[in-house]
C-alpha cells in the first residue's frame, strides 16, 4: 500500500504547508513494522504563478484559478491516476489544510481503518429529511463522510467515483459517499483522537451551500433519493 497525503488549499501562499509536510515526518506507526511509502499532494488554487515541482515524497503545484473542493479534489484525483499511476490497493487521504494535528498516530488511525472500510473519515454524517446534515449521534447509521478528512482506497477511485464538478463547495462529499455505496462500497468512521478541525461559515461560504444544496436535490432526487 502506498499513502498519498492530499492537501487543497487556496490561500494563494501554502501558508499551511510546512505545518503538514512536518506532521507527515513526525507520523508514528506503533502498530505497523513497517512504514508506508508516504507522498505529500499538495494543491495551492488562486496562486499568483502557475508552476508544479515534485522532489520525491512531495508534489506541489501552484494554479492561478480556485475552481473550488468538487474540481479542485477531482484534478488531484486525475493526476494520481495518470502521474502517480494510482493502484487499486493505495489509501488517498484527503484533509483541509486547517486540519489540526493532535498526536502522531493520526496516519496509523487512517490506516486502521482502511482495513475495514472502503471510505473511511473522521467526521460522521447524517443526512436529514430535509436536505441539511448533522453530525450522528451514537448508534445511528451515517450516510457520509465529511470531505476535509476523509480516506478513500484507491479501487473506488478507479473504479469511477468521482467528484462531481457541478458543485463548487459543500454536498460534494454527500455526493460521492452515494456513489461509492451505490456501488456496494463500505463507508465508516475513523476512529481516532489525533485529529481535530473548526468550521467557519462566512456570508460566501452560505451562499456556496445554498447553491450546492440546491443541485443536489435535484441531481439525486431525480435518481430516486427521498
Amino acid at each position: 500500500m502506498r499513502v498519498f497525503v492530499c492537501v487543497l488549499s487556496h490561500d494563494g501562499e501554502a501558508k499551511e504547508f510546512d505545518r503538514v509536510y512536518e506532521a507527515i515526518i513526525n507520523a508514528t506507526f506503533p502498530e505497523l513494522r513497517r512504514i508506508p511509502s508516504i507522498k505529500l499532494i499538495w494543491l495551492e488554487q488562486g496562486a499568483s504563478v502557475n508552476f508544479s515541482f515534485n522532489c520525491g515524497d512531495v508534489l506541489k503545484w501552484f494554479s492561478t484559478n480556485n475552481v473550488g473542493c468538487a474540481m479542485g479534489r477531482q484534478r488531484i484525483i486525475d493526476s494520481l491516476i495518470l502521474v502517480e499511476k494510482l493502484k487499486p490497493d493505495d489509501l488517498v487521504i484527503f484533509l483541509d489544510d486547517d486540519i489540526q494535528f493532535l498526536a502522531t498516530t493520526w496516519l496509523q488511525d487512517f490506516m486502521n481503518a482502511s482495513l475495514s472500510y472502503d471510505v473511511m473519515g473522521v467526521e460522521a454524517m447524517k443526512l436529514l429529511a430535509n436536505y441539511t446534515t448533522a453530525p450522528i449521534v451514537e448508534g445511528e447509521e451515517l450516510d457520509y463522510l465529511s470531505g476535509g478528512w476523509c480516506g478513500w482506497r484507491g479501487y473506488v477511485l478507479l473504479d469511477g467515483v468521482q467528484f462531481d464538478r457541478n458543485y463548487h463547495t459543500y454536498f460534494e462529499d454527500v455526493d460521492m459517499c452515494l456513489q461509492a455505496t451505490a456501488k456496494g462500497y463500505r463507508i465508516g468512521q475513523v476512529v481516532t483522537q489525533a485529529l481535530g478541525h473548526e468550521s467557519h461559515m462566512t456570508p460566501l461560504k452560505m451562499a456556496l451551500y445554498e447553491q450546492s444544496k440546491a443541485y443536489f436535490i435535484k441531481k439525486w432526487q431525480n435518481q430516486g433519493l427521498k
